[in-house]
């Protein structure tokens, strides 16, 4: 059974128990779209009392989220009580409250395509034309896209991150609301975490409209990471496209240590033209993702399986690999050793060899490159 139809079943028990009860969001939209439904978000007038009576309980959220999980065939799903914002805190949070009916709890939510709800038999609830905007590939607010985004500036990001996912266009009033700097109340962490999902699209259509209204304007730096990416049509690793075309990354910048190694690692081996040096000091998953930012970036072609060919069959593919006992020397200069004669022998000065690695460190070139 799949997630729809669980989500279905789901729904009957609850009706069953003398509640009403419907899928409602994007499982709904992406049904109608027939596309994979990843999340299956269910609505009701029970009470989370009332649902605990019914479910074992995954979680059980805040009580203003008037929410609870289920795990159904392992299969986790969220049950909401019918809710209505009552007012909005920071351009970003409602204070919420339990409401009588679905369409209140429609009416709050931010696109007509995500406000479309299912019953038990699989009928469609359409209360603000949702189904017509689908059709029409059309991204559009419930009431005016000025209110809404005033009220949450998180759904600025969202309109642009569906419009990329579902290859839509973004309404007019939309469009024209962009002359607000809606998106200045938000967290960073909210910019990288959209920018990145907005990044992962299908379709461009998320950086091209991040690109040509600014919307970033108040994080610089990430609207110039969009641009960049819109520009050079690069849509994953776009940390490390920034480095490669700047040869820094900002350091007040909330990225995660393993995703400033990631960006470095992979603008490494493109800067040395994945010569062997750079193949060997650096992991094959970046070399994968590398020649995949390469070949956009440089409107190249390299190949892939030539490139991993060559990294396997390195004169050396580690330091164990080379001709020397290095425990002839002293603890304190081994790492120095290792590194410089690595460097040697991938640069082909030298051949992997006793003797011409003897004659190297007795010339005095090693000191010089030490």
């Amino acid at each position: 059974m799949n997630k729809l139809d669980l989500g279905i079943q789901i729904i009957k028990k609850i009706n069953a128990n003398g509640f009403e009860a419907y899928i409602v969001g994007g499982a709904v939209r992406d049904y109608l779209l027939g596309v994979d439904i990843f999340d299956v978000d269910i609505t009701t007038n029970a009470l989370p009392k009332d649902l605990k009576k019914l479910f074992k309980v995954a979680s059980l959220e805040a009580s203003s989220y008037q929410g609870i999980k289920i795990i159904e065939a392992g299969i986790e799903f969220e049950i909401t009580s019918f809710r209505k914002d009552l007012k909005y805190l920071d351009h970003r949070h409602p204070e919420t409250a339990i409401a009588s009916s679905l369409n209140e709890d429609l009416a709050r939510r931010d696109f007509t395509i995500n406000a479309l709800a299912m019953n038990s038999n699989y009928e469609i609830i359409d209360n603000y034309n949702g189904q017509a905007d689908l059709k029409k590939k059309l991204i559009k607010t419930i009431r005016e896209a000025q209110v809404r985004f005033d009220e949450d500036a998180l759904r600025v990001l969202r309109a642009i991150y569906f419009a990329g996912k579902l290859d839509f266009v973004l309404d007019k009033s939309i469009i024209e609301s962009f002359k607000n700097d809606y998106v200045k109340y938000l967290a960073e962490e909210h910019i990288i975490k959209m920018l990145k999902k907005i990044c992962a699209c299908p379709y461009d259509k998320g950086l091209y409209y991040l690109t040509k209204y600014n919307i970033l304007r108040s994080f610089p730096i990430y609207q110039v990471m969009a641009s960049e990416a819109y520009q050079y049509n690069v849509k994953e690793d776009i940390f490390a496209l920034f480095y490669l075309l700047h040869n820094f990354l900002p350091k007040n910048l909330k990225l995660s240590n393993q995703e400033i190694k990631e960006a470095k690692a992979i603008a490494y081996l493109i800067n040395n033209n994945f010569n062997d040096e750079s193949l060997y000091y650096t992991a094959l998953e970046y070399v994968k993702r590398a020649i995949t930012l390469y070949n956009v970036f440089k409107k190249a072609a390299l190949d892939l399986n030539d490139i991993i060919d060559r990294k396997k069959h390195l004169t050396i593919n580690n330091f164990k690999d080379i001709d020397f006992d290095f425990s002839l020397v002293k603890p304190s200069l081994r790492g120095q050793y290792i590194k410089v004669i690595e460097k040697a022998i991938l640069s082909h000065k030298i051949s992997n060899n006793l003797e011409e690695i003897k004659n190297y460190l007795e010339s005095g070139e090693f000191d010089n490159e030490a």
